[in-house]
C-alpha cells in the first residue's frame, strides 16, 4: 500500500481559504460528470481521422448486431466487461423525454436484481448551447478565481472558445449551456439511489450513450421499482476583464425526468463462506450473485495493525496484508480485476466491498484473498455456498 508524506503533500499544494473550499465544493456537485466533446479542427491528424473511422465502424457494427446501448458500450476502449453480459438480460426499456429545449433522453434498457439498477440511456439533440455578446453582464456571480487561475481542459469546446474571447474575436463574454444526466437515479417518490458506477460515450454524430449502475437501500427495495432519470443542465459564463478572465459558474433550474419501471431479476442467489489462518485472521463472506457479477462483503477479525495501515495514511506498515479479493470458479480465475468499492475498518474488524463479474461461471465459486506484496494465497480461499 502506497504511503504518503503528508508534509510534503501541504507543501505541494498549498491550503485554501474556507470561502474558496465552500464555493469549490458546491461547483463540483453542480457540474456535469461527463467530459465535454474535443471541439474538430479544419485540419484532422491521419491518427485522429484513423480512430474517428474506427470508432464509427464499432458503432455501426454495434448496431447492425443489434445491440442495445449497453452492447454499445461494450465495443468501447476498454470498456467495463459487464456491458457484454448486462445487454443479454437486461430488460428493453424505451422511455423517452424530449425537453422544451429539443434535449431527448432515453432511458433504453435496465436490470435490477434487488440491491442495484442498472440502466443504459441515450441523450441526443443540443447538449451544448453557446451564447456570446459584447457589453457588461449584471447579476452574475462571478467565481473569483485569485491565485489559483481558471483552469480549462484544452479539448473542451469552452477551451476554444475562451481563445477567441481573449483575442476580442468572439466579443466580451461567452456562455456555455450543457445538459447531462444525474449520476443517480429517483424514485418517483423522490428517494435518490446512490451511483457506484458507469460511463458516458460521446459518438461522431453528437448523441450521448452511457450506462449507469445505483445502489439500491434494502428499505426501498420491492418487487418492482418506478423510477426516474433526471437530466439538468449547467451553465458557465466567461467575461474577459482588463486582468484576464473570470468565470460564473449557475445550475439551471429546468430538469427533464424520464420516468420508467423496472422488475425485479428472479436469478438471484445469496451466498456466504468462511475461512481461517490461524492466529492471523478470520473471515466470513456475504454474497448476491445474479445474472451478471458477484457482489461480496467480506468480514475480516484481524490485528488492529491492518486497520490502522488501510485507515491512516501516516501509518508505516512493515508487514503485508489483504489489499483485494479474486474470483476463482474451482481452480480457474474468473472475473479480471474486481470493482473494489471501498475497506472500512475499526477496532480489529476490517470490511471489503467489491463487485466482480463471473462470466456465466457460478459452480464452485472461491474468493481467494490478494495480499498488497505477495499477490493472491489460493489456500486461504473462502469457499461459497448457496444459502
Amino acid at each position: 500500500m502506497k504511503q504518503f508524506d503528508p508534509e510534503k503533500l501541504k507543501r505541494a499544494y498549498p491550503g485554501m481559504t474556507e470561502e474558496f473550499s465552500a464555493r469549490m465544493d458546491a461547483l463540483i456537485r453542480s457540474l456535469p460528470s461527463r467530459k465535454e466533446e474535443p471541439k474538430m479542427k479544419k485540419k484532422m491528424s491521419l491518427a485522429l481521422a484513423f480512430a474517428l473511422a474506427l470508432m464509427l465502424l464499432l458503432t455501426a457494427t454495434a448496431v447492425a448486431a443489434g445491440l442495445g446501448a449497453f452492447g454499445q458500450l461494450a465495443t468501447a476502449h476498454d470498456p467495463d466487461r459487464r456491458l457484454e453480459d448486462l445487454d443479454a438480460v437486461a430488460a428493453p426499456v424505451q422511455a423517452k423525454v424530449t425537453a422544451a429545449d429539443g434535449v431527448a433522453v432515453t432511458v433504453e434498457q435496465a436490470y435490477y436484481d434487488g440491491e442495484r439498477v442498472f440502466i443504459s440511456y441515450r441523450i441526443t439533440g443540443g447538449l451544448t448551447r453557446v451564447e456570446t455578446g459584447r457589453g457588461a453582464l449584471e447579476g452574475v456571480n462571478w467565481f473569483d478565481p485569485g491565485d489559483y487561475g481558471i483552469a480549462l481542459d484544452p479539448d473542451s469546446p469552452a477551451a476554444s472558445l475562451v481563445e477567441t474571447l481573449q483575442t476580442g474575436e468572439t466579443g466580451d463574454w461567452v456562455r456555455v449551456t450543457q445538459t447531462a444526466v444525474h449520476d443517480g437515479l429517483r424514485l418517483s417518490d423522490g428517494a435518490y439511489l446512490d451511483i457506484i458506477g458507469g460511463e458516458e460515450r460521446l459518438l461522431p454524430d453528437g448523441t450521448v450513450i452511457g450506462w449507469k449502475e445505483c445502489e439500491v437501500p434494502q428499505e426501498l427495495a420491492g418487487d418492482t421499482l418506478a423510477c426516474k432519470a433526471v437530466a439538468f443542465r449547467v451553465t458557465t459564463t466567461y467575461q474577459k476583464t482588463d486582468g484576464g478572465l473570470r468565470a460564473a459558474y449557475e445550475r439551471v433550474p429546468e430538469e427533464t425526468d424520464v420516468p420508467f419501471t423496472v422488475r425485479k431479476e428472479t436469478d438471484v442467489t445469496r451466498l456466504a463462506g468462511a475461512s481461517a489462518v490461524d492466529g492471523l485472521y478470520t473471515a466470513r463472506a456475504e454474497c448476491t450473485l445474479n445474472r451478471v457479477d458477484l457482489k461480496a462483503t467480506v468480514t475480516l477479525q484481524c490485528p488492529e495493525s491492518w486497520v490502522r495501515a488501510w485507515m491512516d495514511w501516516e501509518y508505516q506498515r512493515d508487514f503485508d496484508l489483504i489489499e483485494s479479493w479474486a474470483l476463482y470458479s474451482g481452480e480457474e480465475r474468473i472475473g479480471d480485476e474486481g470493482n473494489d468499492r471501498g475497506v472500512s475498518g475499526e477496532g480489529g474488524v476490517l470490511t471489503y466491498e467489491t463487485i466482480l463479474r463471473h462470466g456465466g461461471k457460478t459452480e464452485n465459486l472461491r474468493l481467494v484473498p490478494v495480499y498488497a506484496d505477495g499477490g493472491e494465497h489460493p489456500e486461504e480461499a473462502i469457499p461459497l455456498q448457496a444459502q
